[in-house]
């Protein structure tokens, strides 16, 4: 029954491709997109190099699947809210938060592009790049934000904060008070965040410069 089972598995075309993200996500992850080669997946994930080559294409065809999949997540779990939301800025924050501490091989995937200067972002996320800072935008016009710091600028500093801190917690916290075992720690560096981002974004403390009259 349990080589039936398992011949079944190899025989279901979706079952295979699932597989081979599987192990695509793990090993883009630990290797990052130079680093990984169709070999390696194909041992890892127990298919031929063709059988991969048949579903997904090329290696890069392989890593540009997976950013797709990843931007549908994204889109799903951290897409913007409505700006009549209360406090919507900080609302995102925290799914986005939640969302990539869920996902840390998609953390890693985030610094290995960065590292490999991949620039190629699918149109699902560039879609989302655009309803993110039009939020940010109308919490400006509606007086949320203050008015001498760009709205892309605000969102750009909030993500990297967020992405920055799960990447590199353990080098950031050495020889600090700050515990990186400690299973709080993540919810209190968030909470902080939001509290300085809050207040530093507030209306009121805008700088006497020219940058003050942004439209």
């Amino acid at each position: 029954m349990a080589v039936k089972s398992t011949l079944q598995r190899r025989l279901d075309p979706q079952a295979t491709r699932d597989r081979i993200l599987a192990a695509a996500r793990r090993i883009f992850a630990e290797r990052g997109f130079a680093g990984t080669s169709m070999s390696l997946l194909a041992r890892e994930t127990g298919v031929t190099q063709s059988l991969i080559h048949h579903h997904f294409g090329s290696k890069r065809d392989l890593w540009n699947r997976l950013k797709e999949h990843y931007a549908q997540e994204y889109v799903a779990h951290a897409g913007p809210l409505e700006s009549e939301a209360p406090d919507p800025i900080a609302a995102w924050a925290r799914r986005l938060f939640s969302f990539l501490s869920q996902n840390p091989e998609l953390v890693r995937l985030i610094a290995w592009a960065g590292l490999d200067s991949d620039a190629e972002t699918p149109e699902r996320m560039r879609e989302l790049t655009r309803s993110l800072d039009q939020m940010f935008s109308q919490a400006q016009r509606g007086g949320r934000i203050r008015r001498d710091v760009h709205p892309v600028h605000a969102r750009l500093m909030i993500s990297l904060c967020l992405s920055g801190w799960l990447q590199s917690r353990q080098i950031l916290c050495a020889g600090s008070e700050l515990d990186p075992a400690d299973p709080l720690l993540d919810e209190r560096y968030l909470e902080d965040l939001i509290t300085v981002f809050s207040a530093g974004l507030a209306p009121g403390s805008e700088r006497k410069t020219k940058r003050s009259s942004r439209a």
